[in-house]
């Protein structure tokens, strides 16, 4: 299972390197920025004030290395070529409202791992069901690990 899964940049080193430092940019700009900053970054899901003032807190609290190591390994990191995956069952999970940022994740996976399940999920954005449906989660985890094919 990949929820929402950002695949590795198919792009020029230094070109990953300014996304990175873009990135790494825009937390910062929420720790200062606070509150509307944060309700402009998250408007693709329906967070509670209260919700966000926790992430204003929790970020005030990641250090600037903890920040960029954290898109330094999430954003550029590399895959074997050719991808091998011996899983009979892969699915891909995304939003409906991020459908078109992860455009090209969604077509590195259908080239890479063809076996590839797609499910998409409606009124939630990036990372929206750990923090929004938890229940649904769980539920869909379940069923994903449940299975007997």
């Amino acid at each position: 299972m990949i929820d929402g899964g950002i695949t590795p940049y198919q792009l020029p080193w230094i070109v990953t390197r300014l996304i990175a430092i873009k990135d790494f940019l825009l937390i910062p700009m929420g720790k200062v920025g606070g509150l509307k900053i944060l309700q402009k970054a998250f408007s693709t899901d329906d967070y509670s004030e209260e919700d966000l003032q926790y992430i204003v807190k929790v970020l005030k609290h990641m250090s600037a290395k903890t920040i960029w190591r954290t898109f330094e390994s999430c954003n550029n990191y590399a895959m074997p070529k050719p991808v091998v995956a011996d899983c009979e069952h892969i699915e891909y999970w995304y939003a409906k409202a991020e459908e078109k940022d992860r455009k090209g994740d969604i077509a590195y996976i259908k080239q890479n791992l063809p076996q590839t399940v797609f499910k998409v999920f409606e009124d939630i954005g990036h990372g929206g069901l750990a923090t929004l449906k938890p229940e649904l989660l769980a539920a869909e985890l379940t069923r994903v690990m449940g299975r007997n094919d």
